[in-house]
């Protein structure tokens, strides 16, 4: 038996259980998904220094409720024990248990009366602060609601079990159990003759000589209670967490599911992860942490990663859905290239570089990395749905999304939703294609955002909504619209693969004229470019074709960190040949590097540098040289492809691309 605290609603400040249950500002999202996403996120937050992994268990399992109420009869108050025997006497009933290892505990002050304001206490923000969120950097909580969710799944019994380190380096344990509840329901637990319940309470041990209510610390007390869910106490030098949640209707919880989820009958017929709350949160883990999941290749990195296991058994890579094994590889491609590394993915992923412009100032967010690709290869067997399925959008919303969707998440690795397309519909997609972009921040970068020099990732995290789902500016800081620049640039850079002829520069209006003549100059919108004769040069977007030699063909651009415009490129010899690629400055005749030095007298500002090659069709011997601010390419007959730069001391020019045969003569 255990001591009781319970508020009234004078003793509240008008935060009371019903206040807190409905501060979680999210109706949309099934209750499991909340719960996946916010228990993971503390996990996450509260991982053991220095270590590379974290594990979270998932347990679902059985307890009788005569075992359990014994403990809640408190001398005081016997209440809630007497409502639950009344309704749940001799009944075998589901518990739901969520576990963490490689973690800190709910560590800190147990005792709110020797708190100052720079006190920090995972127990007492957990147990007691409803509504305060993280001040960790890079940590999930913004608002601190999202806990409000563990309530939520069963009567509003919640019980929190924690082995952590104090102060002194001695290992300790600590159980509380906690009750928030809707006051105002006729069936409320706390309800009483008088009505004056806040319908929140606390059971433990009530210290002396203050009055409050403290953790149960002793071990074979906690054992022994621990021993009515058949949960095993953390041992020996371990430290974690486990929230208990008994009384689960695991019936009410799957309906929500199936109720609330899109798609034809027949098609939610063929969901198997909605056939039980273990096989849903196999789904979820995967949903939202696919990036992290089981990822060890992320400890190169230095990177940490998440094991998430169900029932006991671990969520391996080979148990992701394709969809979130796509997801996944997304994820490990954009952060390889954070770190200047390279990731080798089963996948043809594209990435690049995210950048934007405010008053000429090159401001950098991260990398994206996209693809498009079959459906079938995400659809391998006739057990596995449609890739819009296990992001809960129908096939309407699919469709209306283009085919498109745009996924991001910060340093913790949640995905925010699947319910966003940056792209919009400028992009071709197939009907038996679909397009997937992920965008990954550099959350280190520092830049003024309005309010003086600021991480990128605090920026982001503090335009987060209470649900962690979204990403938006704060219409009061209006100097640089961060995020909204930042979807401008993963539109710009999936555009300029894809549709080199329609590319856009993302900076605001008075952005840099380099990256404007890309928009307006290279890549003329709305005019179709007409291919020149034989030998001739080709401009921008459109190809230039030569019926005899050789054919070129832009495949999209970008501005790089030193300012230079980086040129995708495709170029196929017919025969053995050599070809010069060059600029020339717009005007009413185009002036190449010769003619400019012949009618001006300067030297030629523009320069085409650092062409590479990344692919070739054949093995055949290929030269590339650059000489008077252009590259000579020579060999037999071959089809490459690669990239190559342009630099300009003079940035207020506009200029084509051209490509043009060589004679021995003209060497």
């Amino acid at each position: 038996m255990f001591d009781i605290k319970e508020l009234t609603t004078a003793e509240t400040g008008g935060f009371s259980g019903e206040a807190a249950l409905n501060s979680m500002q999210n109706a949309h999202t099934f209750s499991l998904d909340l719960l996946v996403r916010e228990s993971i996120q503390n996990s996450s937050d509260a991982t053991i220094d220095n270590s590379l992994v974290f594990n979270v268990f998932y347990n679902v399992g059985k307890f009788r409720n005569d075992d359990l109420t014994p403990y809640l009869g408190a001398e005081n108050n016997q209440l809630v024990e007497q409502r639950l025997n009344e309704r749940f006497s001799g009944k075998e009933l589901s518990f739901l248990e969520v576990r963490d290892s490689k973690t800190n505990g709910l560590n800190g002050e147990v005792l709110k009366s020797k708190c100052t304001n720079d006190t920090k206490s995972n127990f007492l923000r957990l147990i007691f602060e409803m509504g305060k969120g993280q001040d960790k950097a890079n940590a999930g909580g913004k608002w601190g609601y999202g806990k409000t969710v563990y309530y939520r799944l069963g009567l509003g019994i919640v019980i929190y079990y924690s082995r952590t380190k104090n102060d002194n380096g001695i290992y300790e344990s600590r159980l509380i159990l906690t009750l928030i509840e809707n006051e105002k329901k006729s069936d409320a637990l706390l309800r009483n003759r008088v009505n004056n319940s806040a319908g929140r309470a606390w059971w433990g041990e009530k210290d002396s000589s203050t009055g409050d209510i403290c953790p149960i610390t002793n071990e074979e007390i906690i054992g022994d209670f621990l021993g009515v869910f058949g949960i095993e106490p953390f041992a020996e030098n371990e430290t974690g967490t486990s929230i208990i949640i008994p009384y689960i209707d695991e019936e009410a919880i799957m309906e929500e599911a199936k109720t609330g989820f899109k798609g034809e009958e027949s098609m939610i017929d063929r969901c198997s992860f909605l056939s039980s709350v273990s096989n849903y949160l196999k789904y979820a883990v995967q949903k939202w942490y696919a990036p992290i999941l089981n990822n060890f290749g992320l400890r190169k990195y230095g990177r940490k990663f998440l094991n998430a296991y169900i029932n006991g058994e671990l969520i391996g890579k080979d148990d992701l859905y394709p969809i979130f094994r796509l997801v996944q590889e997304l994820y490990s491609t954009a952060y390889a290239k954070l770190k200047g590394a390279t990731h080798q993915s089963e996948f043809q992923i594209l990435s690049g570089e995210t950048n934007g412009y405010y008053k000429r100032h090159l401001c950098k967010f991260g990398h994206v990395a996209f693809l498009k690709i079959q459906r079938e290869e995400l659809e391998k067997n006739e057990l596995l749905l449609p890739p819009n399925v296990y992001m809960n959008l129908s096939d309407d919303e699919f469709v209306k999304f283009n085919k498109s969707i745009s996924l991001c998440t910060r340093e913790l690795g949640m995905v925010l939703n699947y319910e966003e397309n940056w792209v919009d519909n400028e992009v071709l997609v197939e009907p038996d294609e679909i397009l997937v972009t992920f965008f990954v921040p550099d959350i280190n970068i520092v830049e003024d955002y309005g309010t003086g020099p600021e991480k990128l990732g605090d920026y982001l995290r503090e335009r987060e909504e209470a649900d962690h789902m979204k990403w938006d500016d704060d219409p009061a800081r209006m100097k640089i619209k961060c995020v909204n620049l930042i979807k401008k640039s993963v539109k710009s850079s999936v555009k300029s693969y894809y549709n080199p002829e329609q590319a856009e520069s993302h900076g605001e209006s008075d952005k840099s004229e380099f990256a404007d003549f890309l928009g307006e100059k290279l890549f003329p919108l709305g005019k179709k470019l007409k291919p020149k004769g034989p030998g001739g040069g080709g401009s921008g977007g459109g190809a230039s074709r030569s019926e005899k030699r050789y054919t070129f063909l832009t495949k999209g651009t970008s501005i790089t960190p030193e300012g230079r415009i980086k040129v995708l490129y495709e170029l196929e010899l017919k025969e053995k040949t050599m070809v010069a690629i060059k600029t020339k400055v717009s005007s009413e005749v185009a002036i190449d590097a010769e003619k400019w030095v012949e009618k001006i007298g300067t030297a030629y500002p523009l320069k085409v540098v650092g062409l590479i090659i990344a692919t070739q069709e054949k093995d055949n011997k290929l030269v590339a040289v650059e000489k008077n601010n252009e590259v000579l390419i020579e060999g037999d007959a071959n089809k490459i492809s690669g990239s190559f730069e342009i630099e300009s001391s003079d940035k207020k020019l506009a200029f084509v691309i051209d490509c043009e045969e060589k004679k021995e003569e003209d060497n």
